[in-house]
Protein backbone atom coordinates (compact mmCIF):
# COMPACT_ATOMS: atom_id res chain seq x y z
CA UNK A 1 0.00 0.00 0.00
CA UNK A 2 1.47 3.46 -0.97
CA UNK A 3 2.29 6.13 1.84
CA UNK A 4 2.09 9.97 1.92
CA UNK A 5 3.43 11.14 5.38
CA UNK A 6 4.21 7.95 6.76
CA UNK A 7 0.29 7.34 6.56
CA UNK A 8 -0.84 4.44 4.22
CA UNK A 9 -3.15 5.58 1.29
CA UNK A 10 -5.51 4.00 -0.84
CA UNK A 11 -3.80 2.66 -4.42
CA UNK A 12 -5.79 5.23 -6.27
CA UNK A 13 -6.77 8.36 -5.42
CA UNK A 14 -9.61 10.65 -5.93
CA UNK A 15 -8.90 14.10 -7.91
CA UNK A 16 -12.24 17.28 -6.77
CA UNK A 17 -11.42 19.65 -9.41
CA UNK A 18 -14.41 18.57 -11.05
CA UNK A 19 -16.86 19.04 -8.26
CA UNK A 20 -16.39 22.18 -8.35
CA UNK A 21 -14.36 24.13 -11.25
CA UNK A 22 -17.14 23.94 -14.16
CA UNK A 23 -19.77 26.47 -15.76
CA UNK A 24 -22.50 24.39 -13.85
CA UNK A 25 -21.12 22.12 -10.72
CA UNK A 26 -22.77 19.31 -9.54
CA UNK A 27 -25.26 19.81 -6.10
CA UNK A 28 -23.45 19.83 -2.52
CA UNK A 29 -25.96 16.58 -2.27
CA UNK A 30 -24.28 15.19 -5.17
CA UNK A 31 -20.54 15.77 -4.60
CA UNK A 32 -20.71 14.63 -1.12
CA UNK A 33 -21.81 11.24 -1.63
CA UNK A 34 -19.36 11.09 -4.39
CA UNK A 35 -17.04 11.98 -1.83
CA UNK A 36 -17.67 9.85 0.78
CA UNK A 37 -17.92 7.29 -2.12
CA UNK A 38 -14.88 7.21 -2.66
CA UNK A 39 -13.67 7.39 0.51
CA UNK A 40 -15.38 3.83 1.12
CA UNK A 41 -13.39 2.18 -2.15
CA UNK A 42 -10.21 3.43 -0.34
CA UNK A 43 -9.92 6.50 -2.17
CA UNK A 44 -8.37 8.50 0.70
CA UNK A 45 -6.00 10.89 -0.94
CA UNK A 46 -7.75 13.51 -1.88
CA UNK A 47 -6.09 16.33 -4.22
CA UNK A 48 -8.09 19.68 -4.86
CA UNK A 49 -6.67 23.18 -5.36
CA UNK A 50 -8.08 26.43 -3.89
CA UNK A 51 -8.58 28.11 -7.40
CA UNK A 52 -10.64 24.67 -8.56
CA UNK A 53 -13.84 27.62 -8.78
CA UNK A 54 -14.86 30.52 -7.63
CA UNK A 55 -13.97 32.10 -4.18
CA UNK A 56 -17.28 30.82 -3.07
CA UNK A 57 -17.38 27.56 -4.08
CA UNK A 58 -14.09 25.84 -4.70
CA UNK A 59 -12.09 22.62 -3.33
CA UNK A 60 -11.53 24.20 -0.12
CA UNK A 61 -15.18 25.30 0.85
CA UNK A 62 -16.80 22.30 -0.46
CA UNK A 63 -14.23 20.91 1.98
CA UNK A 64 -15.14 23.14 5.02
CA UNK A 65 -18.74 22.29 4.90
CA UNK A 66 -17.74 18.17 3.98
CA UNK A 67 -16.06 17.97 6.96
CA UNK A 68 -18.58 19.99 9.02
CA UNK A 69 -21.09 17.40 8.11
CA UNK A 70 -19.03 14.34 7.81
CA UNK A 71 -16.55 15.16 10.85
CA UNK A 72 -15.56 11.79 11.34
CA UNK A 73 -13.97 11.49 8.03
CA UNK A 74 -11.54 14.58 8.92
CA UNK A 75 -9.11 12.22 10.18
CA UNK A 76 -9.65 9.54 7.23
CA UNK A 77 -8.17 11.70 4.68
CA UNK A 78 -5.23 12.97 3.85
CA UNK A 79 -5.44 16.36 1.43
CA UNK A 80 -2.89 18.05 -1.24
CA UNK A 81 -4.36 21.48 -1.90
CA UNK A 82 -2.53 23.76 -4.59
CA UNK A 83 -2.56 26.92 -4.51
CA UNK A 84 -0.07 29.84 -5.99
CA UNK A 85 -2.96 31.15 -8.00
CA UNK A 86 -3.77 34.62 -7.69
CA UNK A 87 -6.69 37.00 -9.27
CA UNK A 88 -3.61 38.12 -11.93
CA UNK A 89 -2.20 34.65 -12.57
CA UNK A 90 0.50 32.79 -10.84
CA UNK A 91 1.41 34.20 -7.31
CA UNK A 92 5.05 34.12 -6.51
CA UNK A 93 5.24 35.90 -3.56
CA UNK A 94 6.58 34.34 0.04
CA UNK A 95 3.06 33.36 0.85
CA UNK A 96 2.02 32.10 -2.33
CA UNK A 97 4.95 29.76 -2.97
CA UNK A 98 8.22 30.01 -1.63
CA UNK A 99 9.57 26.95 -0.14
CA UNK A 100 11.56 28.25 2.69
CA UNK A 101 8.84 30.38 4.12
CA UNK A 102 6.33 27.07 3.67
CA UNK A 103 8.35 25.05 5.15
CA UNK A 104 9.69 27.34 7.88
CA UNK A 105 5.58 28.99 8.85
CA UNK A 106 3.94 25.99 8.12
CA UNK A 107 5.79 22.53 8.08
CA UNK A 108 7.96 22.97 10.96
CA UNK A 109 4.98 24.66 12.79
CA UNK A 110 2.96 21.48 12.10
CA UNK A 111 -0.20 23.53 10.30
CA UNK A 112 0.35 21.19 7.26
CA UNK A 113 1.99 18.12 6.77
CA UNK A 114 4.28 19.11 4.10
CA UNK A 115 5.04 20.34 0.85
CA UNK A 116 4.01 18.92 -2.86
CA UNK A 117 4.99 19.88 -6.52
CA UNK A 118 2.61 20.14 -9.61
CA UNK A 119 3.27 20.06 -13.19
CA UNK A 120 7.17 20.78 -13.07
CA UNK A 121 10.23 19.60 -14.67
CA UNK A 122 12.76 17.45 -13.69
CA UNK A 123 15.47 20.38 -12.77
CA UNK A 124 12.73 22.02 -10.48
CA UNK A 125 12.66 18.17 -8.46
CA UNK A 126 15.86 18.50 -8.08
CA UNK A 127 16.46 21.93 -6.88
CA UNK A 128 13.20 21.74 -4.64
CA UNK A 129 14.77 18.75 -2.83
CA UNK A 130 17.52 20.48 -1.95
CA UNK A 131 15.38 23.06 0.20
CA UNK A 132 12.82 20.87 1.93
CA UNK A 133 11.47 17.17 2.06
CA UNK A 134 8.93 16.93 -1.36
CA UNK A 135 6.53 14.97 -0.36
CA UNK A 136 4.42 14.50 -3.51
CA UNK A 137 4.83 15.37 -7.08
CA UNK A 138 1.54 15.48 -9.00
CA UNK A 139 1.99 15.85 -13.19
CA UNK A 140 -0.42 14.39 -15.88
CA UNK A 141 0.00 10.50 -16.62
CA UNK A 142 -2.12 8.96 -18.91
CA UNK A 143 -1.72 6.54 -21.85
CA UNK A 144 -2.95 9.85 -23.22
CA UNK A 145 0.39 11.71 -21.86
CA UNK A 146 3.15 9.62 -21.41
CA UNK A 147 5.66 12.54 -21.57
CA UNK A 148 6.71 12.45 -17.55
CA UNK A 149 7.85 8.91 -17.95
CA UNK A 150 10.73 10.30 -20.85
CA UNK A 151 11.57 13.80 -19.77
CA UNK A 152 13.23 13.23 -16.28
CA UNK A 153 10.62 13.70 -14.48
CA UNK A 154 9.44 9.92 -13.11
CA UNK A 155 13.27 9.28 -12.82
CA UNK A 156 14.17 12.63 -10.58
CA UNK A 157 10.95 11.74 -8.31
CA UNK A 158 12.35 7.98 -8.17
CA UNK A 159 15.87 9.49 -7.16
CA UNK A 160 14.75 11.23 -4.36
CA UNK A 161 11.71 8.79 -3.53
CA UNK A 162 8.97 11.39 -4.23
CA UNK A 163 5.77 9.41 -4.89
CA UNK A 164 4.25 10.51 -8.04
CA UNK A 165 0.37 11.57 -8.42
CA UNK A 166 -0.93 11.20 -11.65
CA UNK A 167 -3.53 13.42 -13.24
CA UNK A 168 -5.80 12.79 -15.37
CA UNK A 169 -4.74 8.97 -15.88
CA UNK A 170 -8.37 8.68 -17.91
CA UNK A 171 -7.05 11.54 -20.67
CA UNK A 172 -9.31 14.18 -19.31
CA UNK A 173 -12.65 11.70 -21.04
CA UNK A 174 -10.17 10.66 -23.87
CA UNK A 175 -9.93 6.86 -22.52
CA UNK A 176 -13.34 5.87 -21.41
CA UNK A 177 -14.05 4.93 -25.28
CA UNK A 178 -17.49 7.28 -25.77
CA UNK A 179 -15.33 10.04 -26.75
CA UNK A 180 -15.90 9.85 -31.26
CA UNK A 181 -16.93 12.95 -31.73
CA UNK A 182 -16.86 16.59 -31.18
CA UNK A 183 -20.49 16.40 -29.39
CA UNK A 184 -18.84 13.50 -27.08
CA UNK A 185 -16.44 15.43 -25.58
CA UNK A 186 -19.17 17.50 -23.42
CA UNK A 187 -20.34 14.73 -21.85
CA UNK A 188 -18.30 12.12 -19.40
CA UNK A 189 -18.93 8.68 -19.07
CA UNK A 190 -16.85 5.64 -17.62
CA UNK A 191 -16.49 2.01 -19.28
CA UNK A 192 -14.08 -0.76 -18.96
CA UNK A 193 -11.70 0.94 -20.89
CA UNK A 194 -11.17 3.57 -17.98
CA UNK A 195 -10.01 1.08 -15.43
CA UNK A 196 -7.54 -0.13 -17.97
CA UNK A 197 -5.77 3.66 -18.29
CA UNK A 198 -6.27 3.92 -14.45
CA UNK A 199 -4.60 0.64 -13.50
CA UNK A 200 -1.83 0.92 -16.65
CA UNK A 201 -0.38 4.29 -14.52
CA UNK A 202 -0.34 1.89 -11.41
CA UNK A 203 1.33 -0.83 -13.49
CA UNK A 204 4.05 1.23 -14.89
CA UNK A 205 5.12 1.88 -11.70
CA UNK A 206 6.34 -1.62 -11.11
CA UNK A 207 8.71 -0.77 -13.45
CA UNK A 208 12.47 -0.28 -12.82
CA UNK A 209 13.75 2.97 -12.22
CA UNK A 210 9.91 3.87 -11.42
CA UNK A 211 8.69 5.66 -8.44
CA UNK A 212 5.50 5.07 -7.05
CA UNK A 213 2.65 5.95 -8.90
CA UNK A 214 -0.81 7.13 -7.44
CA UNK A 215 -3.36 8.14 -10.14
CA UNK A 216 -6.12 10.54 -8.84
CA UNK A 217 -9.26 10.12 -11.23
CA UNK A 218 -11.68 12.54 -10.77
CA UNK A 219 -15.65 11.81 -10.88
CA UNK A 220 -18.61 13.79 -10.09
CA UNK A 221 -21.19 10.65 -9.69
CA UNK A 222 -20.91 7.63 -7.13
CA UNK A 223 -21.29 5.26 -9.83
CA UNK A 224 -18.24 6.55 -11.43
CA UNK A 225 -16.12 6.07 -8.54
CA UNK A 226 -17.04 2.55 -7.93
CA UNK A 227 -16.09 2.43 -11.94
CA UNK A 228 -12.53 4.22 -11.26
CA UNK A 229 -12.02 2.01 -7.85
CA UNK A 230 -11.64 -1.17 -9.77
CA UNK A 231 -8.76 -3.27 -9.04
CA UNK A 232 -7.73 -4.38 -12.95
CA UNK A 233 -4.26 -6.46 -12.91
CA UNK A 234 -2.39 -5.73 -16.08
CA UNK A 235 0.26 -9.02 -17.16
CA UNK A 236 3.35 -8.34 -18.92
CA UNK A 237 1.55 -9.23 -21.78
CA UNK A 238 -0.80 -7.00 -21.57
CA UNK A 239 1.74 -3.92 -20.93
CA UNK A 240 3.46 -4.99 -24.05
CA UNK A 241 0.72 -4.99 -26.05
CA UNK A 242 0.33 -1.49 -24.81
CA UNK A 243 3.69 -0.27 -26.00
CA UNK A 244 3.32 -1.12 -28.76
CA UNK A 245 0.40 0.51 -29.46
CA UNK A 246 1.30 3.38 -27.92
CA UNK A 247 4.95 3.80 -30.22
CA UNK A 248 2.84 3.87 -33.27
CA UNK A 249 1.70 7.20 -32.48
CA UNK A 250 3.73 10.41 -32.61
CA UNK A 251 2.33 13.29 -30.18
CA UNK A 252 0.51 16.29 -32.17
CA UNK A 253 0.56 19.69 -30.09
CA UNK A 254 0.88 20.81 -26.21
CA UNK A 255 -0.91 19.44 -23.31
CA UNK A 256 -1.94 23.29 -22.53
CA UNK A 257 -2.53 26.59 -24.64
CA UNK A 258 1.17 28.74 -24.98
CA UNK A 259 -0.83 31.29 -22.60
CA UNK A 260 -0.27 28.36 -19.47
CA UNK A 261 2.50 28.23 -17.78
CA UNK A 262 3.91 24.97 -17.77
CA UNK A 263 6.85 22.91 -16.17
CA UNK A 264 7.97 25.54 -13.49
Amino acid sequence: MPQLMGKDIGPIGFGLMGLTWRANPCSEEQAFETMRTALKNGMNFWNGGEFYGTPEHNSLTLLDRYFAKYPEDAEKVILSIKGGMGPSGIDGSPEGVTFGVIDKEYVQTGKIGGISLSEVKASTVHEAAKITKIVACEVELSLFATDVLDNGVAAACKEHNIPLVAYSPIGRGMLTGQIKSLDDILRIACYATSSLAINWTRAVSKRPGMPVIVPIPGATTADRVNENAKDVELSGQDMKELDGTLSKFTPAGARYPPSIPMEG
